[in-house]
């Protein structure tokens, strides 16, 4: 990982936004390579946090390199209002912008199950060095036009003991209820809680809508174990794919399905059959 001159690049366009950070197309002024160029300003009203999250990107980039599902991050740099990552550029689409291309009409159960094998790949190796993402949602999973996905954004990932995170992050819509209905100071299991954000993802791309509404959502941040959800009955899902789901989304993360046995469950067996 190497600090970079920031002169050295320039920006073609803009190519996607988040809360935290813009994506720029860019282009080395030295060699014409393709790059993408992820900008995070400083000064926002949370630029401890921004900071952090700068940080972290670099810190867990070297810690997980090299892995062909991960876009690599080629180096950093800073300017006076902003942090800048220059990464791999990845072809391809995130998983919402797909969804959005195909009117949120869902994937097949036999296509979302190697999209789903690659990302249990990838999060289990992230995982044996320590490290959970804590953001896993289809805004940061790029599926590229082979058939590939690449894992993104891994500024809110937790590394120092994942077993104890005490990080409160994620996006609500996808993040396990034990994030939040724990008492101040009271550690969680960050790899069972990427289970569950993994669970809403892989819900997400069978049915094509999220599971849990607001007041579900809240009941679970409460504390309650109330993370009832229903399949559309215009939606036809296996009983396999169902019980994967029931196990992914279960209350207790003690209790919940493990990668490993994710790997192992009889519906991801099927892609071999």
């Amino acid at each position: 990982m190497q600090r970079l001159n920031g002169e050295d690049f320039f920006l073609v366009e803009k190519i996607k936004e988040g809360y935290f950070a813009e994506v720029f197309l860019g282009r080395s002024i030295k060699n014409g390579e393709v790059v993408a160029m992820k900008r995070i300003a400083k000064d926002n009203g949370d630029s401890r946090v921004r900071k952090e999250s700068f940080n972290q990107e670099i810190k867990t980039a070297i810690v997980l390199e090299n892995h062909p599902s991960l876009a690599k991050v080629l180096g950093y740099f800073e300017t006076i209002a902003y942090y800048w990552l220059v990464m791999e550029f990845v072809e391809g689409m995130d998983l919402v912008k797909v969804m959005e291309r195909q009117k949120f009409v869902p994937f097949s159960e036999g296509q979302c199950m190697p999209i789903l094998q690659q990302i249990v790949g990838v999060l289990s190796y992230a995982h044996s060095k320590g490290v959970a993402h804590l953001d896993i949602k289809l805004d940061n999973i790029m599926l590229q036009p082979n058939g590939t996905i690449k894992i993104i954004d891994w500024g809110l990932s937790c590394s120092e003991d994942s077993l104890c995170c005490k990080k409160t992050c994620g996006s609500p819509e996808y993040t396990a209820p034990e994030v939040y209905n724990r008492p101040a100071n009271i550690h969680y299991n960050a790899f069972q809680s990427d289970v569950f954000s993994l669970g809403v993802t892989l819900y997400c791309i069978l049915v094509g809508e999220y599971p849990f509404d607001e007041t579900a959502l809240y009941l679970m941040r409460g504390g309650l174990e109330a993370n009832s959800y229903t399949i559309p009955k215009n939606v036809c899902l296996s009983e396999k794919a169902i019980h994967l789901l029931d196990r992914m989304f279960t209350y207790n993360p003690e209790n919940r399905i493990t990668l490993d046995q994710i790997n192992d469950h009889p519906w991801l067996q099927k892609i071999a059959q």
